[in-house]
This record gives structure tokens, sequence and C-alpha cells, in this order.
């Protein structure tokens, strides 16, 4: 926490605003983890304005999927869907041969909305997903949607469909 914050502290005073967003970045994940929840998200929020102002897309999607994250260790899947919705579709725009990114992100959603309870809605983000790694021809990241699928189907109760 104290790193982070001096980080912080020696890139805003440089007025280097991209260490300013990173140096963010961490001090919320060490807030999250040190129980100071709310806190760590207001951070993050900073940091994700920062990587906006800056146009840093790539960035800007990181720091949406960790904040997903952040909620979805919280079992709080409500609030995890529109991070990761909108990390989906940064990372959609900027992966190009490298897909992991963006299977991360299907996977986060997919998840999000299991925890959420919309079994329906998790079912077609994770069929998307193995579309959108078929059509890519990326067979790595397809296995993930797949697995992925398996998830939504064993949660939903369907283990015949899973397997």
């Amino acid at each position: 926490l104290v790193s982070a914050q001096d980080a912080y502290a020696v890139c805003s005073a440089a007025a280097y605003r991209r260490g300013e967003g990173k140096a963010l970045h961490m001090l919320a994940l060490a807030r999250v983890v040190t129980e100071q929840f709310e806190e760590g998200i207001r951070t993050a929020e900073e940091a994700l304005a920062i990587f906006r102002e800056l146009g840093l897309r790539k960035l800007e999607a990181n720091e949406l999927l960790t904040m997903a994250h952040y909620f979805l260790g919280r079992r709080m899947g409500r609030e995890a869907v529109p991070y990761a919705e909108d990390a989906l579709e940064l990372y959609k725009e900027a992966d190009s041969d490298d897909f992991g990114w963006t299977c991360s992100a299907y996977d986060c959603l997919t998840d999000a909305y299991i925890a959420k309870g919309d079994a329906q809605k998790a079912t077609r983000t994770a069929e998307e997903a193995v579309e959108y790694f078929e059509r890519k021809q990326d067979k790595r990241s397809l296995a993930m949607a797949l697995n992925s699928l398996s998830a939504v189907y064993c949660a939903k109760r369907q283990s015949e469909d899973a397997v």
C-alpha cells in the first residue's frame, strides 16, 4: 500500500499522467486485497478516468477487466457485468492476432452473468465466444471459450451438456 502511494506521489509530482494511472491501479489493488473494497473501487475509477483521458484503450480495458474481477471476487455479478462488457468491447477492438485478453474478457463476462444468476445471458455470451474464436481460428481461445460454456452448463446443472 505504501509503495503504491509513494509511486503515485512521485508520478503526480512529475505530472506523469500515465504513471499516475498505473500507480492508482496498483493502489486500488492494494486497497481491495486489504479489505478496503469501496476505497479500492474509487481508486480504480480514478485510474480508469486517467486512461480514458489519455486515450490509452488497452490500459482502459485492463482496468475495466480488473474492476469486474474485484466485484466477482465478492460474488457481485450485477456490478461486474458493465465493467466486463466494456472491457470485452475494447479488447475486441484492440486484439489483432493475440486474442488472449478478449478471451479473458469473455470468460469474465460469462462468470459475471453466472454470479448475477442470469444463466440465459451467460449461455449466450459463452456461445458467442465460441463462435468468435472459431471465426478467428484461435484454437487456444476456442478451448477456453468451450471451457466457459461447460462451466455455464454446470451452473445450470446440465452436466450432460457440459461434457
